[in-house]
């Protein structure tokens, strides 16, 4: 029996318990922020899943890998770079493991899509366009919080951008160079100090091997057109999207030309799993497969499961948001 306590009552109420509990052999405990030394420092507890806003991350999981735990960390991993590689130095010094909740990876569309492109099923790719749009802060009156400002870790970037800057690098490859432009377009005059968090976000990048790539996030647009990637390759397209504004993993279509050249749904096997209509959270079947990975990676001695998404990972996202908060700054494009 694996003793996992869940450190956050927001999203870790929302998705990681639920998700805990579907997985057989593990008993959930679930604790607030401002009580997770007592969490850490349990020794009955073996896990540590940790669902905190950015700005206490880096505390939490250093005091977690010292305690000789495994953690389950939410994105990003910290508020900067700095703080991802000093999490990663600290795991790599303890013999520690730290699986980060970049838990699109785990969504089954992505998974065959990953399949395609390995099989060159559109050629060589040329180009990648990703929008993930949302007007869940267009019309909603917002309240203070830590989600609003920079220094807590707010803004769409660290939000909703860590998620695509991962998936990036996990199907097309490691970024080389990237032009950023941050803005907060929704003005809030109702709190004090006003919001400074980015609200909205536009990147241009080129990867190592050459393939340049468009990427515009934002969640202050009315209803929105939610989350879609097109990949256009020598012999074809492939289009992933999902419509659905409410929900970030349902919803999901994959379309690819067919001999004529027009695009056609094509139908994700089985194997890849199945995420089921329902009232529940779409995030919880991916964070609970993510989990399950990381549970069989611990029983693995060698502790090698490609799919898991860790600490390094992280670090190589925060690498590029590095980047584009610097070209953000400078108005120029930057090296990664």
């Amino acid at each position: 029996m694996t003793k996992v306590a869940i450190i956050g009552t927001g999203f870790g109420a929302k998705v990681h318990v639920p998700g805990w509990k579907k997985i057989r052999g593990t008993k959930v405990q679930i604790w607030t922020g401002r009580d997770w030394k007592k969490a850490v420092n349990d020794a009955n507890i073996e896990l540590i899943s940790i669902a905190t806003p950015p700005f206490i991350q880096k505390k939490i999981t250093l005091a977690a890998i010292k305690n000789k735990k495994i953690v389950l960390l939410e994105k990003p991993a910290g508020l900067n770079v700095q703080e991802a590689r000093e999490i990663a130095m600290v795991s790599q010094k303890n013999s520690g493991l730290v699986a980060i909740d970049f838990e699109l990876r785990f969504i089954p569309h992505f998974n065959f899509l990953k399949d395609l492109l390995q099989q060159k099923v559109i050629g060589d790719i040329r180009t990648i366009s990703i929008r993930w749009v949302t007007g869940g802060r267009a019309g909603t009156k917002i309240t203070k919080g830590w989600s609003n400002y920079t220094k807590t870790g707010g803004g769409v970037l660290l939000n909703y951008g860590s998620h695509i800057l991962d998936y990036v690098t996990w199907l097309f490859g490691d970024f080389n160079t990237v032009l950023g432009k941050l803005e907060v377009v929704k003005k809030v005059k109702e709190i004090t100090p006003p919001p400074d968090a980015d609200d909205t976000v536009t990147i241009l990048g080129n990867l190592k091997n050459k393939i340049p790539v468009t990427i515009f996030v934002s969640n202050v647009l009315h209803n929105g057109s939610g989350h879609s990637i097109e990949i256009f390759g020598s012999t074809g397209t492939i289009v992933l999207k999902n419509p659905n504004v409410f929900d970030a993993v349902r919803g999901f279509t994959l379309f690819k030309t067919n001999t004529k050249g027009e695009l056609t749904q094509c139908k994700v096997p089985t194997k890849y799993g199945k995420i089921a209509f329902g009232p529940e959270d779409g995030r919880i079947k991916p964070f609970q497969t993510l989990a399950e990975t990381l549970i069989n990676t611990v029983k693995n001695k060698n502790r090698v499961i490609s799919s898991l998404p860790t600490i390094n990972d992280a670090v190589k996202v925060h690498k590029v948001m590095s980047a584009i908060l610097k070209s953000n700054r400078s108005k120029k494009w930057g090296k990664v």
